[in-house]
């Protein structure tokens, strides 16, 4: 899944006066209008939850509930999966209303209703809002019973789904190789999901055993690989993406969010490793100079 890019008011063309002669195209065009109707309502509301994807949320839940049961996760198994799921579902929810406040132009009112300064990180402290909006809102959802318990393991792992600031050091050692990587995948439009996972793999079967290795350090150096490859995920998307961005603090979100989503799509590859998710949280609580 990739953050929907935030996209500027649609230009009037001649292209639109088809609607005029084509009523199957005339149909489409109300509906979207409709659409549109909805979402500006919505943005002059405090709290913008957009309803099919807050469905999401808990009917995702009760499949993952389902699958857990046929599989025999543990509880621990389950939460985590819930907790990513819900994680990713929210930041699609606030790039949606986000896009919605932007296109019908009610930024500044909804930052206004919200408090906050009108200024060149207002959408970044919107769609901040947003996203919080949509955990408090499924924190109160009786359809998920165990809604609060999903978001505590949700916080557990934010050390996981979190830029670490020791990326930055790893990826100044990289520069030059990274720089190529990500210019050729560009270059040859692979899908950077379908890389993401290939080069996961190829990193937890690359052989580091040696007999003066320790197994701490094996780990380690795995879990510096793993962020690197979630970066170059983030380096693609972005690129693909920040064409749309008004601004350096709108681009830098959509890599931050673009890293996070690739640590989430790793997940399920390493979930069995339990030192390597460790690893990968502890890079969190360590200063970027620590190698």
């Amino acid at each position: 899944m990739i953050c929907i890019p935030l996209k500027g008011p649609l230009a009037i063309t001649d292209a639109w006066r088809k609607v005029q002669f084509d009523p199957e195209v005339a149909k489409k065009a109300k509906r979207r209008q409709r659409q549109s109707d909805v979402i500006s309502t919505r943005a002059k509301e405090k709290r913008g939850i957009n309803l099919r994807i807050f469905k999401m949320s808990y009917r995702g839940m009760d499949k993952l509930e389902r699958m857990s049961k046929r599989s025999g996760w543990t509880t621990q198994q389950l939460r985590i999966k819930q907790a990513i799921l819900l994680d990713r579902i929210a930041s699609e929810n606030a790039d949606h209303m986000l896009e919605g406040f932007r296109r019908n132009g009610t930024v500044p009112d909804i930052a206004k209703a919200e408090g906050i300064e009108f200024n060149s990180r207002t959408e970044v402290r919107l769609w901040e809002k947003m996203f919080g909006d949509f955990y408090i809102a499924f924190s109160k959802n009786p359809s998920v019973p165990n809604a609060k318990e999903i978001i505590k393991t949700r916080m557990w792992i934010q050390k996981y789904l979190t830029v670490p600031k020791i990326i930055h050091t790893e990826r100044g050692r990289r520069w030059a190789k990274l720089h190529s990587v990500v210019n050729n995948l560009i270059k040859k439009n692979v899908d950077p999901e379908k890389n993401l996972i290939a080069e996961v793999k190829k990193v937890l079967n690359k052989k580091m055993d040696t007999e003066s290795t320790r197994k701490s350090t094996i780990t380690r150096l795995r879990a510096l690989d793993l962020i690197v490859a979630a970066s170059i995920y983030a380096d693609v998307v972005k690129t693909k993406t920040e064409f749309s961005a008004p601004n350096e603090y709108e681009r830098e979100r959509i890599w931050n969010h673009a890293y996070s989503e690739g640590m989430s799509i790793i997940y399920p590859l390493i979930e069995k490793n339990p030192e390597l998710i460790d690893t990968i949280r502890n890079f969190n609580s360590i200063k970027p100079t620590q190698n």
